[in-house]
Parts: C-alpha cells; structure tokens; sequence
C-alpha cells in the first residue's frame, strides 16, 4: 500500500486491523508538550510500521493530540487519525465548514490526500474531553492491545 494511491476504506482496514503494542515508553518532556510513542505491530500488515503517540501541551489542558502513524513500506508516513482537543478550530476546507473550540477526529481521507493536506478533514466528537480518555477512546477505536489494562492508562498530567 502506498499513501498516494490509498482508498478510503484502505485508510479504515489500516485503523482497524488489530496491533500490538511493542513497548512500555517513558513520557519525554520538550519545550511545550509531554510526549510518548507507542510502536505497533499488526500481523495483517507486516511490512507496515504503527506508531500511536500522544501530546499533552504542558500549559494549556485542552491541547492535545492522540494520532495513529502508518510508515509505509517505501518510508512515506501518514497520520491516519488523530484525536485532538479543542483548544482551536478547525476548518474543513473541502466541505467549507468549521469545527468551533470542540474536541474533534482528524482522519486520512482519499479526497484530502489528492489535495496535499491528508488529514485536512476531521469530524467533531463528544467521546472524550481530556487526553487521558481520547487515548482510551483511540485505543479501542483503532483496535490497540497493550496499552489500556484494567482501565488504568498512562496518565502524562
């Protein structure tokens, strides 16, 4: 698979196969975030790397970011899904329409990937209102084993 020719139910097999988490990180402070990276293995696809991370901003509550990344065999990434807070608006440029100060999923489409901005549409949510739960929710919303155990996650604030 290669991200200049993927389809959108492509995109939606590649966030749903079931993965594996590989590793344990250690939040990872930088100038304005707390980070982690989850690598990912998924038997459907083999030669894929997954990684899922996660952003906290170390200020502001509601800035953050959960993204599921593919790297493709050839080394082209993509974000195939992100869950973001709602420290800002978005505009869905396509549909010319704006996600208001909301919590809201970024995900990969065919249509935005012809334009250049993969994941330049996204789709307001109410399944979650702190990154702690928009990793619960992703966790199971992109089938990710080994991350979530007895309802206690890792908890970067």
């Amino acid at each position: 698979m290669d991200s200049r020719i993927l389809s959108d139910d492509d995109i939606i097999k590649l966030i749903k196969c079931q993965k594996q988490t590989t590793n344990r990180p250690k939040c990872t402070p930088d100038f304005r975030h707390k980070k982690k990276n989850y690598y990912l293995t998924c038997k459907d696809f083999p030669d894929h790397q997954f990684m899922l991370y996660y952003r906290q901003n170390n200020e502001e509550n509601d800035d953050y970011s959960v993204g599921l990344m593919v790297t493709f065999p050839c080394g082209k990434q993509l974000t195939l899904i992100r869950f973001n807070g709602s420290s800002h608006c978005h505009p869905n440029r396509i549909e010319k329409e704006v996600i208001e100060w909301e919590p809201h999923i970024h995900i990969a489409t065919q249509r935005y990937i012809q334009t250049g901005i993969p994941n330049g549409y996204a789709q307001k949510t109410d399944k979650y209102q702190c990154v702690d739960e928009a990793l619960e929710y992703a966790c199971k919303y992109c089938n990710i084993q080994g991350i979530i155990k007895d309802s206690h996650y890792p908890r970067l604030i």
